[in-house]
């Protein structure tokens, strides 16, 4: 194997050659080349043709196995051709000094052990001996995320979240969602308005959002959540270029364009990729937005301040006869809040993030409020402090009545949550940005 560029290859060519080999490799096995996203993943995928017929595969690879789509893509073309798997997953952290929690990939082409492919929950890689072994089940219909997950809870769990998944609405059934602005450089593009005014920037710049870290913990972003913002100089100026006001331009405009380039920020990829580098293209603003990033707890909210966002978030718009107050009250529950567990994916220092797809695939049970229960919704947030409990009282409470579920089966959700987010922060030191 050659370890970095050998010094015969160019960066360039030796890139050419990587892709080159990555196509082939994908072409030889009918695999989908955009879903070897990871060398981890090309060189599992090669190894399996280098085995002989009783040919053994190991490898240490990354936690996204289990979470990632082009880790789930791998498992689903290529774990069936080996008798069985077995995937360890440490409780303990094994890399001390990295952000990236990793498994135990043990393949065998040929086994005297019961067949399929099983995950097992272990302390550490220094004892391998499993607290909790499920087999993954190729059952048609059955949901594969939950099965990935099963390590972590009980058979009881299990199967009424394979029951509730089969019997809820999903969010999008009630609303569409896009990416927020993608400038490929915010802090060249997104100032403080005292900022902007000085550099004459004011004329072609919108109210923006910049990240969810500014926000209170209300489920409601309003106009005096913006104007605290603004007064506290945080960059809130979406500074937007387009160039068919090219001729338009003051000096001032040309001037920030030039110190842009000077800056390098029009050879950034985005940037040199558009027909005027500094024309981010605008996006429509949203009746509510969706932080695809959280630690604790995943946050939508509504957008009464009629602000953009950058693309930290996915902007909402209802569809017809649904209300986005309606969508933020519904979200808040013990069933919808779990399975931001179950579908998204983790990252170094216990980071979730959801893609637009799992977003919206998540279960969730509408309810529209009338005005007092969501003003009562929003003091629950507020008085909360960060208690969960009190967050999804009020939603676990329409839960219960709409899906007919018992006290006990709303206190399983719970603590399945409770157990899938310890376990995914286990080894965090500090709370998502």
């Amino acid at each position: 194997m050659i370890i970095g560029n050998p010094p015969f290859i160019g960066k360039k060519d030796f890139s050419i050659s990587l892709r080159e080999n990555l196509i082939r490799l994908s072409k030889n096995l009918e695999y989908d080349p955009k879903q070897l996203k990871n060398a981890w993943a090309a060189f599992v995928l090669a190894s399996h043709e280098l085995l002989t017929p009783s040919g053994v595969l190991a490898f240490i690879v990354p936690f996204e196995l289990l979470t990632v789509s082009y880790g789930k893509f791998l498992q689903k073309s290529v774990f069936h051709r080996f008798e069985r798997v077995d995937i360890f997953v440490p409780d303990d952290k094994v890399f001390r000094d990295l952000d990236q929690d990793v498994v135990v990939l043990l393949a065998q082409k040929t086994s005297i052990e019961p067949q399929g492919t099983f995950v097992h929950r272990i302390s550490s890689f220094r004892d391998m001996s499993p607290n909790i072994t499920r087999r993954l089940e190729p059952i048609s219909g059955r949901d594969h995320s939950i099965d990935l997950k099963s390590y972590l809870l009980n058979l009881d769990t299990l199967e009424l979240l394979y029951k509730l998944r089969e019997s809820s609405k999903i969010i999008g059934d009630f609303l569409q969602c896009s990416p927020g602005l993608v400038t490929a450089a915010n802090d060249y593009f997104i100032l403080p308005i005292q900022e902007a005014k000085r550099l004459g920037l004011m004329k072609w710049s919108y109210p923006v959002l910049k990240k969810g870290s500014s926000m209170s913990k209300c489920p409601v972003f309003s106009n005096n959540d913006f104007r605290d913002l603004v007064q506290a100089n945080a960059p809130t100026q979406f500074i937007h270029l387009p160039g068919s006001d090219l001729d338009n331009f003051t000096t001032e405009v040309k001037d920030y364009i030039r110190f842009g380039e000077a800056s390098g920020i029009d050879q950034r990829f985005k940037c040199r990729n558009r027909t005027y580098w500094h024309e981010v293209p605008l996006v429509q603003r949203s009746e509510g937005f969706f932080f695809r990033r959280s630690h604790d707890l995943p946050r939508l909210c509504v957008n009464e301040a009629g602000v953009l966002t950058t693309d930290t978030a996915y902007q909402i718009r209802s569809n017809p006869d649904i209300s986005i107050r309606g969508i933020c009250y519904s979200f808040y529950n013990s069933l919808t809040l779990l399975f931001t567990e179950i579908d998204g994916r983790s990252y170094g220092g216990g980071v979730l993030e959801l893609t637009p797809g799992e977003f919206r695939g998540l279960p969730i049970s509408y309810y529209e409020p009338n005005d007092h229960q969501f003003g009562q919704f929003v003091s629950n947030h507020l008085n909360a402090k960060g208690n969960e409990d009190d967050i999804v009282l009020l939603g676990d409470e329409v839960l219960s009545s709409v899906l007919q579920l018992s006290y006990a089966e709303i206190e399983c959700l719970k603590r399945a949550r409770r157990t899938l987010r310890s376990y995914r922060t286990r080894h965090s030191t500090a709370a998502a940005a």
